[in-house]
């Protein structure tokens, strides 16, 4: 089976939540390795962060390795609004 990459980049908006959340949701049926690049990520909403951390914690909980490549940006706005750490 093979792995699936997932690039953010740009504005990580509400109007793109459903497309990401499509995304996730197949790698997590398939119970596919993943990774997440948000290495380009200029702005993310609260939405997108809760969705990359619910799918983190199914994924973990399903024993399916998630890896992430995360800007400053993105990691302190997990940290702003006080959810758990990607990387962790």
């Amino acid at each position: 089976m093979s792995n699936t990459v997932i690039q953010l980049e740009g504005v990580m908006s509400i109007a793109k939540v459903e497309g990401l959340h499509q995304q996730l949701e197949d790698a997590f049926r398939n119970s596919q390795a993943t990774q997440i690049v948000a290495t380009d990520v200029e702005r993310i909403d609260t939405s997108v962060v809760q969705v990359l951390v619910s799918f983190k914690n199914a994924m973990t909980e399903s024993g399916v390795k998630v890896d992430w490549e995360l800007n400053e940006l993105v990691s302190r706005s997990i940290e702003l609004l006080g959810l758990e750490p990607l990387n962790a």
